[in-house]
């Protein structure tokens, strides 16, 4: 592949194994929120998947239904210790091996607490309705206690969606510049010249399109699976963008530009993944002009966090404005 064309592209959808991922997005789960506060109960159901608990959430006392092997069980409760009752509740799912949320409320504190034996994570809300501290604690310990269902949990419960589209762009963003890293690194090993050459933006290409697909499917987007991701190039301008960051990434000179070639990577996946995002929420597209100053606004972020503390900042690098 000596050059990243749309053609180039394109190929590069044949080799991704779609219907996986689509099998991966539409998998089934079960949830059970439960406690001795049925109202509480309510509430966290509803800041999960919204005004109406989605079907495949349980919503229980202290009496785990048992026709139902669940995947994850979220215990509300105002007590730091569980109650009789609420262990043995916890007790069923044990043998379920599912895992085990705690959520303490109300607290004073929205927090991530101390987990006792047999719970996976505890924590902390103002009280059963706190968006913000949904946001800021109870969602990503959801998402950690049940990585396998990411793609299932966005697909399915609105309250969770935003969250699981943020992890998956900042995942592969990283992924990406990590992979930058380690190809720049290897250019300052004397006698080992491997450049960030075409087919290394190969691999980033991938994995930014698989990103962009997983992002549509759990905005609940349908249709071929090969037309959808053309939907989505025509989204970052038939290949434009990802043409544009390999201009960016092959031009870097070795050694020096270490930290550009890991922003650059990062930043363009990040963009991508936010381009992607909006226009699979049916939100106003991105322009290019706005492309490009996230682009370049990402860029320096990154820069400037993984250069040492004496080091001096070189200029933006802007994304380029031609195209071939």
């Amino acid at each position: 592949m000596s050059k990243l064309s749309f053609v180039n592209i394109v190929k590069l959808l044949r080799e991704i194994d779609l219907e996986s991922i689509r099998k991966e997005v539409e998998r089934r789960f079960a949830l059970v929120i439960f406690g001795e506060h049925t109202q509480d109960t309510i509430e966290i159901g509803r800041l999960l998947s919204g005004p109406e608990i989605h079907p495949w959430i349980d919503l229980a006392d202290t009496t785990i239904p048992a026709n139902v092997t669940y995947d994850l069980g979220i215990l509300v409760t105002p007590n730091q210790k569980p109650s009789q009752a609420e262990k043995a509740a916890m007790d069923r799912l044990h043998h379920q091996k599912a895992p085990i949320i705690v959520v303490e409320t109300p607290s004073p504190t929205v927090m991530k607490g101390i987990p006792r034996r047999g719970e996976f994570a505890r924590v902390k809300l103002r009280r059963a309705n706190d968006q913000e501290g949904f946001a800021e604690v109870l969602a990503p310990t959801i998402l950690d206690a049940r990585d396998d269902l990411l793609l299932a949990f966005g697909r399915q419960l609105d309250g969770l969606r935003p969250f699981v589209v943020q992890r998956l762009i900042e995942q592969t963003a990283t992924t990406n510049a990590t992979y930058a890293l380690t190809t720049g690194l290897a250019e300052s090993v004397p006698g080992l010249n491997v450049p960030l050459n075409v087919a290394d933006m190969v691999v980033l290409t991938k994995n930014q399109l698989i990103m962009a697909y997983k992002i549509a499917l759990v905005y609940g987007k349908e249709g071929d699976p090969r037309d959808l991701l053309g939907e989505i190039l025509g989204v970052l301008g038939g290949g434009f963008f990802f043409r544009q960051l390999a201009r960016q990434l092959v031009g870097l000179i070795p050694v020096a530009g270490i930290p550009a070639k890991t922003a650059v990577a990062y930043a363009g996946t990040y963009v991508i993944g936010e381009a992607v995002r909006r226009w699979a929420a049916g939100e106003v597209p991105m322009s290019t002009e706005e492309l490009r100053a996230m682009f370049s606004t990402l860029v320096r972020e990154k820069r400037l966090a993984l250069r040492a503390p004496d080091e001096p900042l070189p200029g933006d690098e802007p994304l380029a404005q031609h195209d071939e």
